[in-house]
């Protein structure tokens, strides 16, 4: 999870707001002169604070592994090998997935 508080004086982000709902969001850790990415996220709420003064932006959000998240699934396969599983829920959640192709074969996974 990602919160970024943004102060901005002028209430000009607060005409624009830069951050779409689902917006990709790279968030780096810095010293010296390098940097790493850290993480990838996705904005999934924007919202005013206005309770300190001048007013803040507040963008949150998550990576992507957020949308597997959401509710309790349970379900069924039939004869399947692990790689064609992830693959398919990356691709049910709107991920993509980099898998390496396995051979053993599941009669039944639930």
């Amino acid at each position: 999870m990602f919160t970024i508080h943004i102060y901005s004086p002028d209430l000009e982000l607060f005409e624009t707001n830069p951050f779409n709902m689902g917006a990709e969001v790279s968030i780096f850790m810095s010293q010296d002169t390098s940097s790493q990415k850290i993480m990838v996220g996705e904005v999934t709420t924007v919202e005013i604070d206005a309770d300190v003064g001048t007013p803040l932006l507040i963008v949150r959000g998550y990576d992507r592994l957020h949308r597997l998240q959401r509710g309790r699934k349970t379900r069924t396969f039939a004869q399947v090998k692990d790689s064609d599983l992830v693959t398919k829920l990356a691709i049910e959640g709107a991920l993509t997935a980099s898998v390496a192709s396995t051979s053993g074969l599941y009669d039944y996974i639930l």
